[in-house]
């Protein structure tokens, strides 16, 4: 871990190019800029430990959906398009307003 945060800020300065992409890329790139600015906080707030709640919403079945069971948490913003190529961005949260996603997605 002695180089992974700047790793990680070199990987924010690239998606921050996406953004001159179309819609779904930026959209993509607007998720994944959340979560690794998490990963950068991490290295200054002391570590994983500092944000124990966001590592450990990483991943979770929800069920209900179809096809039931499916999982959510932050991770599924690293899957923005389908096999098929279509861009479905995370359904449960990553469609949700800042306002309304819980503090963990943000």
């Amino acid at each position: 871990m002695d180089n992974a945060q700047p790793h990680w800020e070199s990987v924010l300065r690239r998606i921050d190019k996406i953004l001159e992409f179309d819609e779904e890329p930026r959209q993509q790139a607007a998720m994944l800029h959340v979560v690794t600015k998490r990963f950068i906080r991490a290295f200054d707030e002391g570590g994983p430990e500092s944000d124990k709640e966001f590592w450990e919403r990483m991943v979770h079945e929800l069920s209900g959906g179809s096809p039931s069971p499916y999982i959510s948490g932050w991770i599924t913003r690293f899957c923005a398009w389908n096999t098929k190529g279509e861009f479905f961005a995370a359904r449960k949260y990553q469609n949700m307003s800042s306002a309304r996603a819980p503090e963990w997605v943000i």
